[in-house]
């Protein structure tokens, strides 16, 4: 099993995240799997020789983000944290997971300069903005988005 919380430190970011969720969400997201500190690459947590490097010139090794469940040592999906993080990046990756689950297949309007680096991550910005206080972060989601997201939330 790929879960490994390795301080109390990454605890508060972790729940304030969950504590952001919908019930509807928070029972699709319920089994991530949580890896902290330990550089993923070197433990061997999953292939990363498949994963094309979409952080651009970042390094999966000191960077937060999700291991796809297909290329997870378990097959489940595993949030990658390497430092401690504010409950709205664990929002961000847990984005990222439901954008696995939904197959990837929304497209959402990029929302911040971010978003625009790709479909995944205009889907998990979207995500975090939707989840965060209006204009709070980000432009305004789009409509179709915003329906997604209400509706997985079981608001519609």
């Amino acid at each position: 099993m790929v879960q490994r919380l390795t301080s109390y430190a990454y605890l508060p970011g972790i729940e304030e995240a969950k504590a952001q969720l919908p019930q509807g969400i928070a029972e699709r997201l319920a089994g991530v799997h949580y890896w902290t500190e330990i550089d993923p690459v070197y433990a061997g947590i999953g292939d990363y020789s498949r994963s094309s490097n979409a952080l651009g010139n970042r390094s999966y090794r000191n960077t937060s983000h999700v291991l796809w469940a297909h290329n997870s040592i378990d097959k489940r999906s595993t949030i990658c944290l390497l430092t401690p993080e504010p409950w709205y990046v664990v929002i961000h990756e847990l984005g990222h997971v439901l954008d696995e689950q939904l197959g990837w297949e929304h497209i959402a309007e990029p929302v911040t300069e971010y978003a625009k680096f790709n479909r995944e991550e205009a889907f998990a910005e979207a995500f975090t903005g939707w989840l965060c206080a209006e204009g709070t972060y980000g432009k305004r989601i789009d409509e179709a988005t915003r329906a997604l997201f209400d509706s997985l939330a079981g608001n519609s």
